[in-house]
């Protein structure tokens, strides 16, 4: 006879068969245990960097519903911008979905923040890879209000970036890079907590 005990232990082992977490795939077993990349979803890689001393600070990985052609010649990116009187905000948003990709602050006040839609993994769930990937096939610069040429400043993340195992992943494929600068301060005065953020995105990439 099967005791309650054991009865549970399996009931937990289904369940954790067959659940998932909030992501809208489930990880494959061999997965790393905080990220990976879905081959029938948009993955997007958020990397967070300190914007003065460029120190890896975070990141993840997360799933969308693939586009058909939206990615074909730029990152699906919306940037909204809400000027600051007091406060302001910048959204970035996923354009086939509308989902929120990051949300920040800009102020008057005092030093802006960054919202993620889940909480970032820390350095210690990436590793560092020996070789370079291969180079995506566009760079995509953002500030607060706009997007920017490239500036060498901002090629400094990706290149601080760029050797961790999480790019040499995304770059068994074709994919994209997009780099943030949030600049908490609603002018252009670089505070201690602005950021760099580096976007790796992955989907059906129809051209150019």
């Amino acid at each position: 006879m099967v005791s309650r005990r054991s009865l549970a232990l399996i009931l937990v082992l289904l369940v954790g068969m067959t659940a998932c977490d909030e992501d809208s795939v489930c990880p494959p077993p061999d997965s790393k245990p905080g990220w990976w990349l879905d081959p029938d979803s948009m993955n997007l890689g958020i990397l967070v960097l300190d914007y003065l001393s460029y120190e890896f600070e975070g990141g993840r990985v997360d799933h969308f519903v693939l586009c058909d052609t939206c990615d074909r010649d730029s990152l699906p990116f919306e940037q909204i911008y809400d000027p600051p009187s007091d406060e302001g905000s910048v959204t970035f948003r996923y354009t086939e979905t509308a989902d929120t990709l990051l949300d920040a602050t800009v102020t008057n006040m005092g030093p802006g923040w960054i919202e993620y839609p889940r909480e970032l993994l820390p350095p210690s769930d990436f590793t560092r890879v020996n070789g370079l990937p291969n180079p995506p096939l566009s760079i995509e610069y953002f500030y607060n209000n706009r997007k920017t040429p490239p500036y060498a400043e901002a090629d400094a993340a990706w290149l601080r970036v760029r050797t961790l195992d999480v790019v040499s992943e995304f770059a068994t494929s074709p994919y994209r890079v997009g780099i943030y600068w949030h600049n908490g301060w609603a002018g252009d005065d670089v505070l201690e907590m602005d950021s760099w953020v580096v976007f790796l995105y992955r989907g059906r990439l129809a051209g150019p």
